[in-house]
């Protein structure tokens, strides 16, 4: 028992770091701009049963748990999955989308995504070594439901972050 106790301690120790590292963001091509995306959808794909393919499992780094960073694209009125490429490489290669699921061909209409989109814009205010948790300037809110757009807002973090920094003040 005390070397299963070890061993668990020693995971947990060398493991615990990879998930508190900021993360590379996926890529939305919004109103035909190049914006980043502080969400995951193909995540939700993954967590309703469908199993996460190996090739995800490659070379990884503490920047890119997920294995993979997505392309997407809004078309009319929808979310799409472009693309999807390896992460922490130098020539990162593109993954197959029919190796997610044998049926997809691109684009692929994200019907299975019900959740809000977080598009960071501007200026970062504060950083945050820990997943999508640094601030930019603004958040462009994007709410969908199986794959529809149903919303959007702006949220200004300036005028959040100045409130924060003089009630530190204080």
């Amino acid at each position: 028992m005390r070397i299963f106790s070890s061993l668990l301690l020693i995971l947990l120790l060398f493991t615990a770091p990879a998930f508190a590292t900021a993360q590379f963001s996926e890529l939305l091509d919004y109103n035909g701009k190049p914006e980043r995306m502080f969400s995951v959808p193909l995540e939700s794909y993954f967590s309703a049963g469908h199993p996460k393919p190996d090739m995800f499992r490659g070379p990884m780094c503490t920047a890119c748990w997920r294995g993979y960073v997505g392309k997407w694209k809004i078309m009319d009125g929808y979310l799409y999955l472009v693309s999807l490429h390896q992460c922490c490489s130098q020539s990162p290669k593109e993954f197959p989308l029919d190796g997610v699921n044998p049926e997809w061909k691109t684009p692929v209409k994200a019907t299975w995504f019900t959740g809000t989109l977080r598009i960071v814009q501007g200026k970062m205010l504060r950083y945050t070594h820990m997943g999508f948790q640094s601030v930019y300037e603004r958040d462009l809110l994007i709410e969908v439901k199986d794959g529809k757009v149903v919303g959007e807002k702006v949220v200004d973090n300036v005028k959040e972050a100045l409130m924060n920094d003089k009630a530190q003040e204080n």
